[in-house]
């Protein structure tokens, strides 16, 4: 089987996987960073723009991987009947050229909507609080716009104190940065 590599094509974990994984709520013990890196984890994404028409499920987010020949050959199998046990589960999309696609409903859908429209705008102050656990530490102080990390990144930009007081200390993030195609 020939591997198409997508590695290269997208950048390491966008924004919405900085952003938006942890609503998926996946178990940490069978699925962190370094067991989706060894899943050939690209990134997530809320749309699917492979074919004619663009693919979405509400309150729902797309997993991509691009495993290898070896991991594919022996764990892949593995690895798709632990995700289809999960409720939020809704499909598996074979792109070919080991490149898979894996639909997963947001666990909460309260905070799906919400995080999904405020993630789009680059509101990420306005994501939940109880969904903020959720979040790794960077994301934590970007979410909470931590008076620290915001000082820190006036000094990085060249910028007056409190410049960005009442900024968002993350980008909007692009439209084609969260669309998937190939």
């Amino acid at each position: 089987m020939e591997r198409v590599d997508l590695h290269s094509k997208y950048e390491k974990y966008n924004s919405a996987t900085r952003f938006l994984l942890a609503s998926l709520k996946l178990h940490p013990k069978i699925i962190d960073y370094s067991t989706l890196k060894e899943l050939g984890f690209i990134s997530l994404f809320l749309y699917d723009k492979t074919g004619v028409d663009v693919e979405y499920f509400p309150n729902s987010l797309l997993m991509i991987f691009n495993p290898s020949v070896s991991f594919f050959e022996e764990k892949w199998d593995d690895f798709t009947g632990v995700v289809k046990e999960y409720p939020n589960f809704i499909k598996i999309i074979d792109y070919s050229g080991l490149i898979f696609g894996v639909w997963m409903k947001v666990k909460d859908e309260n905070f799906g909507k919400n995080l999904r429209y405020n993630f789009k705008l680059g509101k990420y102050s306005e994501f939940p609080i109880p969904y903020i656990a959720y979040l790794n530490e960077f994301e934590k102080k970007i979410c909470m716009l931590d008076e620290k990390y915001r000082k820190t990144l006036e000094i990085k930009l060249g910028l007056d104190e409190d410049q960005l007081i009442d900024c968002e200390l993350f980008d909007v993030p692009l439209k084609e940065s969260y669309i998937f195609k190939l």
